[in-house]
């Protein structure tokens, strides 16, 4: 069915059916895949030239024990929906955590964006990019960002470096709090964004990625 993707917010106050994580990862998917770029691959250059996923999976800093094994546990719970639910291929995912650590590069500013920068020469027009954030952000006054290990990363350099995947299709989910302010600067044409809030005055840690 035809879907104009644009964006998501998931606000704390939307229906109950509505704040569960992996309906909304259905919808998003579905969304983003079902508007004529999965056609039905009846040869052996369809199936070659069929739309792949992509995914940057992004953990945060945690600042405490507390969030830090929290923060781990959903990213390896949503690696494991992503690999055993979705069928993702692991050649097809980049890990970036606090750490470099169990086959994951750490995350910073740096390498989030060097990530990005390589998934977008890398990939086909028909693929298809999701980028997951679990952890962290702040949002003070005109500073949006997400908390990485050394500079944090703004949203608008985020959206900024989402740009290069031109008219891919980008899915991006922001698992922190007051990432809803984050929306204006990360939004445009094929790409759909899901915030675990609506707001930046929304500042309790959500569990948003924990029901994966």
């Amino acid at each position: 069915f035809p879907v104009d993707v644009g964006r998501v917010a998931l606000a704390t106050a939307a229906p109950p059916a509505m704040t569960n994580p992996i309906v909304l990862l259905c919808i998003a998917l579905a969304a983003l895949f079902s508007s004529g770029v999965y056609a039905q691959a009846n040869s052996a250059a369809a199936m070659r030239d069929a739309p792949r996923l992509f995914v940057l999976l992004v953990t945060g800093i945690g600042g405490e024990a507390f969030y830090t094994e929290r923060f781990a546990s959903w990213t390896d719970s949503t690696h494991e929906v992503l690999t055993d639910a979705l069928g993702v291929p692991e050649t097809q995912i980049v890990l970036l955590g606090p750490t470099a650590a169990e086959g994951k590069t750490k995350a910073t500013q740096a390498t989030v964006l060097d990530a990005i920068a390589t998934l977008a020469s890398q990939t086909r027009a028909a693929d298809m990019i999701a980028l997951w954030y679990i952890g962290h952000a702040t949002a003070r006054g005109n500073h949006l960002a997400l908390n990485l290990p050394g500079p944090d990363l703004s949203a608008q350099s985020l959206g900024d470096a989402l740009d290069a995947f031109g008219e891919r299709r980008v899915l991006v989910v922001l698992a922190a709090a007051a990432t809803g302010a984050m929306l204006p600067a990360l939004s445009a044409p094929n790409r759909l964004v899901i915030t675990a809030t609506a707001s930046a005055a929304e500042r309790h840690a959500p569990l948003f990625a924990g029901s994966f």
